[in-house]
């Protein structure tokens, strides 16, 4: 895997990583309920060579997917995060870029959370996650853009946009319950 993959850079400078899995078709399709290579195949993979098993695969939904993603530490994340920061801000006077950092990043992703269903995609990077959410909560876009703002630039964040994050989490919580 090593080796493919300082070729695959060699050849292609603008690809990170790639991870290649070897496995086989009954394996795949034994087990009944989750299996997270089906998960993978389904979201996360892309056939280059052989038969396309995605197709024969049903979409991953809420209450399935959160077998393997564990979504209601996401929630809890986001208000130990929040919590975090309003802590620091209080002691300190100041924005914890870090923490900023970590929640814009747990609030983007909880944003998908709550939108893939009706995307019909999966999306593991932030600005697909961040794009997909906006197109769904137009009116939110400008707090999830802050969000993903912090994750690439957390020193540039002022007191009031991290509080305008931290509104949006509060409101994502909000409407997960909802959705539950």
């Amino acid at each position: 895997n090593l080796e493919f993959n300082k070729r695959i850079k060699k050849d292609y400078p603008f690809v990170e990583k790639v991870d290649t899995v070897y496995l086989f078709k009954n394996d795949i399709f034994e087990m009944r309920d989750y299996n997270y290579d089906q998960y993978r195949l389904k979201h996360d993979s892309i056939c280059i060579y052989g038969e396309d098993l995605r197709k024969d695969i049903s979409k991953f939904n809420r209450k399935r997917l959160s077998k393997h993603f564990d979504t209601l530490k996401y929630w809890e994340n986001i208000l130990k995060g929040i919590n975090d920061l309003e802590e620091y801000w209080e002691y300190t006077k100041l924005v914890n870029p870090r923490g900023l950092k970590w929640l814009a990043k747990k609030v983007i992703r909880c944003g998908f959370m709550i939108t893939y269903e009706e995307s019909n995609v999966w999306a593991s990077d932030l600005y697909p996650c961040y794009k997909i959410f906006s197109d769904k909560y137009p009116d939110k876009e400008s707090e999830m853009r802050l969000a993903l703002t912090a994750v690439l630039s957390p020193t540039s964040i002022s007191r009031s946009d991290s509080l305008k994050i931290i509104e949006l989490g509060r409101w994502l919580i909000n409407k997960y319950v909802e959705k539950e």
